[in-house]
This record gives C-alpha cells, structure tokens and sequence, in this order.
C-alpha cells in the first residue's frame, strides 16, 4: 500500500509539470531587413580628368586666305565644383592639344579657363560653361578669345563621373590678322575627391 500512495503522492506532485498553459506561446517577430540607404550624390569638391573630341574651325589666316579644317584632339582639365542642392556651381581649366592645320597654320594648344552653372537632379548634371579661351600656333602667335558651351555629366561611380561638352571658341587677336573660331565636341573621364 505504501507503493501505491508512494506512486499517488507522486502523480499528484508531477501533475502540474504535464498540465498545458492555456496562454498561446509567445509570437517572435519577424526579422526586418532594411533597405539600403540611397547614395547621395554630391557634387562638392575637385575633379580631374581627361577628355577626346572633334573639332572643326574656319577662318582667316591673316594674308586673306580662308580655311576649314577639323580634327581629333585630346587634353587634361581640373576644377572645382560646389553643390547648393539642385545647383552646382564651379570653375575648370581645360588644356587640349588639337590636330587642326589652319591655312598653313597649326594650332597647337587651346586652355580654357572658365565657370559653369547648372542644375543637378540626382547623379545628373546639366551645365552651361563659358570663359577665357587661348589659342596657340606655330606660326602666327597667340590669340586670346572667349568660349561658350553646354554640357552634361553623370556620376559612374561614387568617385567616377563621365561627361560631354560641344563648346564655341573666338579667337581674333593672332599677328598679321589672322583670326578663328570653331566648335569642339568632347567626352571626359573625371575623378571626383
């Protein structure tokens, strides 16, 4: 009989030990994945690059002559660029080596020396450029004359943008009267710090 009030005692201990609880287990949440944030893209700070076009130039040469040539060119430039939210401003120089034979006149080097203002939408840029533009040549001198042009750059990368520009050049100060003006069109590769 001890056994079997031993073995009573014992159910009616473990009894609540099997009993269920009528309160539902708790519910984990669950996880929650974030989405990335998007890259801001700033248009603030120095750049450098380089770019390749096409030019075509007519003119005078100074004797009464007329030409018309074009050519490939290549070149560096570097500025400076300050974002005030959907504008950017800044200032850039740009020195290119073009392959233009001019009446007998090889033009060989152009700078620019400039500012430009656009607005920024996102990773895009849309500018307008102008400023002061040197030409150099082989036989006539230099000559100092302005540019004017529109442009547009988008950002690659974070670091990377890739731009086009098509940009009017005068040039009428050459000795002897010679004077140019021509069109370029270009592409650039810019790294942005």
């Amino acid at each position: 009989m001890q056994r079997v009030l031993a073995s009573l005692a014992a159910m009616a201990l473990a009894a609540p030990a099997f009993a269920g609880n009528i309160a539902p287990a708790p519910v984990e949440p669950a996880p929650v994945f974030a989405e990335p944030a998007p890259v801001g893209y700033d248009w603030t700070g120095y750049h450098v690059g380089a770019q390749i076009g096409y030019a075509d130039a007519e003119g005078n040469n100074g004797d009464g002559d007329d030409f018309d040539d074009d050519g490939f060119l290549y070149g560096l430039g570097f500025g400076y660029d300050y974002d005030l939210g959907n504008y950017v401003l800044g200032v850039a120089f740009d020195y290119t080596r073009p392959d233009l034979d001019l009446g007998g006149v090889e033009v060989d080097e152009i700078a620019r020396l400039g500012a430009r203002a656009g607005y920024g939408a996102g990773r895009n840029l849309f500018y307008g450029t102008a400023g002061y533009a040197l030409g150099v040549t082989d036989s006539v001198g230099d000559s100092d004359g302005y540019f004017a042009g529109l442009g547009y750059e988008v950002f690659a990368t974070e670091k990377l943008t890739v731009g086009t520009e098509v940009i009017y050049h005068k040039f009428d100060d050459f000795s002897d009267g010679a004077d140019a003006e021509g069109t370029t069109a270009e592409v650039s590769l810019n790294f942005r710090f």
